[in-house]
């Protein structure tokens, strides 16, 4: 699993703190037709069937943004495509069938989540049912025991909705991805 160390923890010289991380690498399912962002959730895509295509290459695992509900299925927080903090890409725009984009999925430690409902801090988020991709403010701080359903607990107030997500600072429990 790759570990991310952060040289700026204290947040100096004018620059956002970076915090140690666990992300683990995904391919993006190449016919995704929204943009990949940073801070969105992502899902392992099924039924995975581990073929082989023309050339010998072997078919990834996929993810795509949440689709709803948890599913137990969650692959971690998009933290970046090519490097930490690097995204928004539209990964049917590319050409070809075959996966280009690699998602860089947070599992634990503390992150940017998108939220699409007003968060208050030390509430557990919940994976949205309603916006694809986005977590959801459960509304108080009780951990729920659903499988996969509380990603982690915010650590700060914000308010988004569903059509504007925010980024919200989120101390990640491992135990969702």
């Amino acid at each position: 699993m790759p570990v991310t160390q952060s040289h700026n923890v204290l947040g100096g010289q004018n620059q956002q703190p970076e915090y140690s991380r666990f992300w683990h690498p995904y391919a993006v399912d190449p016919a995704v037709a929204v943009v990949i962002a940073v801070g969105m959730l992502m899902q392992i895509e099924t039924p995975y069937a581990p073929t082989v295509v023309g050339d010998g290459t072997q078919v990834p695992v996929l993810v795509e943004p949440s689709q709803g509900a948890a599913t137990g299925l969650l692959a971690g927080v998009c933290v970046g495509t090519s490097s930490l903090g690097v995204a928004s890409v539209v990964p049917n725009t590319i050409p070809g069938t075959q996966p280009a984009i690699i998602a860089m999925c947070q599992v634990s430690g503390v992150c940017q989540v998108l939220v699409d409902n007003a968060v208050t801090a030390t509430h557990t988020l919940n994976v949205s049912a309603s916006s694809n991709g986005n977590a959801h403010d459960s509304g108080g701080t009780a951990i729920t025991t659903t499988t996969a359903s509380t990603i982690g607990v915010a650590l700060q107030t914000v308010t988004g909705t569903t059509t504007a997500p925010v980024l919200c600072w989120v101390k990640l429990l491992g135990t969702a991805f």
